[in-house]
């Protein structure tokens, strides 16, 4: 009986540094893509001049700070590249949530379904997310406690969309800064918070290449918002 139960310590043993070990080296890996891929630093001016839709504002916050919201009667507000980006890229970025309800998303190769360069949205588009599931995208649900989920990532193409990871919890405080990294990357896609592994998926049919977002929606009953800044765009050279 003791023999057996040192055996199952050591196994379990055993596998716990086996998958320390398998962290570790995913992170060295992505580490070294990180020195292989060209970075973008994206100032305030020019994260100003992104394509805004939705019943909202993006403004100038001071201190190196952007602060995207809601208004009355938003169904949502977002922020879009004008850029095409391949959809190998890790995003890096400082967020704030403003308020309790706010549910911050970060959407990566937004493409039309026939096209991956090119975006095309109603010109009396208001904000609404149900047009996204008749895009290419992957969508990043950064945190999702005011709709009741947790994190995740979903993969939309051809008019289906999947969840390809889940994490077990929200970590984000309103009011507190907090380091968000966010990555597609040969197939693998993560979210960490403050060094966090939050979650991590496979994809072995990447979408191509699209357009880089950040959204946020509130509830039915209070809007949402959050301040961003020391924004990074990670990419292939």
């Amino acid at each position: 009986m003791v023999r057996k139960v040192f055996f199952l310590i050591g196994l379990t043993t055993l596998y716990l540094v086996s998958c320390n070990n398998i962290q570790k080296k995913t992170e060295e890996t992505i580490i070294d893509e990180k020195q292989d891929m060209k970075v973008d630093s994206i100032s305030v001016n020019q994260l100003l001049l992104w394509d805004f839709y939705g019943i909202g504002s993006i403004t100038n916050a001071g201190y190196g700070q952007v602060l995207i919201s809601e208004e009355e009667n938003s169904k949502g507000v977002m922020i879009v590249s004008q850029n095409v980006y391949d959809s190998n890229m890790i995003i890096s970025y400082d967020m704030m949530l403003m308020h309790a309800a706010s549910v911050p998303v970060v959407m990566l190769a937004m493409s039309d379904q026939e096209d991956a360069q090119k975006l095309t949205l109603p010109e009396d588009y208001n904000g609404n997310f149900n047009m996204w599931y008749g895009k290419n995208n992957y969508l990043f649900g950064v945190h999702c406690a005011p709709h009741n989920s947790n994190p995740f990532v979903r993969r939309c193409a051809n008019g289906e969309h999947t969840n390809l990871a889940v994490g077990q919890e929200n970590v984000l405080i309103p009011g507190v800064y907090a380091h968000i990294e966010v990555g597609v990357l040969n197939g693998r896609l993560w979210l960490k918070i403050n060094d966090q592994l939050i979650f991590e998926g496979v994809d072995d049919e990447m979408l191509d290449s699209g357009r880089l977002a950040f959204r946020v929606r509130g509830t039915s009953h209070q809007s949402g918002s959050y301040l961003i800044k020391n924004l990074l765009i990670y990419s292939p050279i």
